[in-house]
């Protein structure tokens, strides 16, 4: 009776340490996350006479030096948050990055060499919500493999970021409020030897969608469209071995870059339904543009309990 008793005393006595212990965990992750400190950032605005007649030097450089600064902080090895938002007062579009407080100097100073003439200033939180007002809010999710790249402003040669940001700037003064909300750390580190491993297997023949997965006859009808092969080529495959050039090249490119784990939310407060619907709708139709045939399509997607994204 006795040892009875003891084995179910340590049990029990196992379950509450247990507990403690996730309950502590929970704490020092809310707690990593209240140490997250914002950086406003602006930019200074660049006059007529020193944009180029095309405009298209312009936006590629600014994007490459926006790639510099994931690269940086992807860097920090710890998350960081990246904002454009318009509070509920006020029509200006801001801009925040969010980084662990003990690396709020070090990213203030990357982010000012990298782009001449920024300000960057602590900054307290903002709000975009309006009392007694109806909001709404989607996140992003990728439909293929995580190995398969999204179409990139180089491919797209244009401002990706530009259609996005319109759907914000068409937002009221008074009494609407939105924000874009990446939030991003390093990538666990076998990603990278995983999509090795796949670009591999397509080297030595192996077809795309055997292996990434998830793409089933979907990708395949895409690609019978987009590379337009003939019958006698399509027999011809079969009997030899082919190699999937295009998608060992966007793969091996993906991989060339530092590799980030990402949220993607938009957030908007507006007096009505109708309301809030328009301005979503008006900033989420850039999104199609990183869409493309053997790339990764972005799906827009409401969550189940808003409160609790919110």
């Amino acid at each position: 009776m006795l040892y009875i008793f003891l084995t179910i005393f340590v049990f029990a006595l196992a379950a509450v340490i247990f507990l403690l212990i996730s309950r502590g965990i929970k704490k020092q992750h809310l707690a990593n996350a209240m140490e997250l400190k914002l950086l406003s950032v602006r930019l200074p605005q660049q006059s007529k006479e020193g944009q180029t007649q095309a405009g298209q030097k312009d936006f590629k450089d600014e994007i490459n030096l926006s790639a510099q600064l994931f690269s940086i902080l992807s860097g920090l090895n710890a998350p960081f948050v990246l904002e454009a938002a318009v509070p509920h007062a006020g029509s200006e579009i801001l801009f925040y990055v969010g980084v662990p407080y003990k690396l709020l100097e070090s990213a203030s100073r990357q982010i000012e060499g990298l782009f001449k003439g920024a300000q960057v200033r602590p900054a307290d939180d903002y709000n975009i919500f309006i009392s007694g007002g109806e909001n709404t809010g989607v996140y992003l999710k990728q439909k293929f493999s995580y190995a398969i790249p999204v179409r990139t402003y180089i491919e797209a040669n244009l401002d990706t970021f530009a259609p996005i940001l319109s759907g914000l700037s068409k937002i009221n003064e008074v009494g609407e409020g939105a924000a874009i909300q990446i939030l991003a750390k390093p990538a666990p580190s076998n990603i990278k030897k995983v999509i090795s491993k796949m670009i591999s297997n397509l080297k030595k023949g192996a077809k795309l969608e055997d292996v990434v997965g998830g793409f089933n006859l979907t990708l395949k009808d895409i690609k019978k469209a987009a590379i337009g092969a003939s019958e006698e080529q399509r027999e011809k495959e079969k009997s030899e071995k082919f190699v999937d050039e295009e998608a060992v090249k966007m793969m091996g490119e993906k991989i060339s870059k530092p590799l980030l784990a990402v949220n993607f939310r938009i957030i908007v407060s507006a007096p009505s339904p109708f309301q809030a619907d328009q301005i979503l709708n008006g900033v989420t139709q850039g999104i199609s543009q990183f869409s493309a045939p053997l790339r990764q399509e972005l799906k827009i997607t409401k969550p189940s309990g808003l409160n609790k994204f919110f």
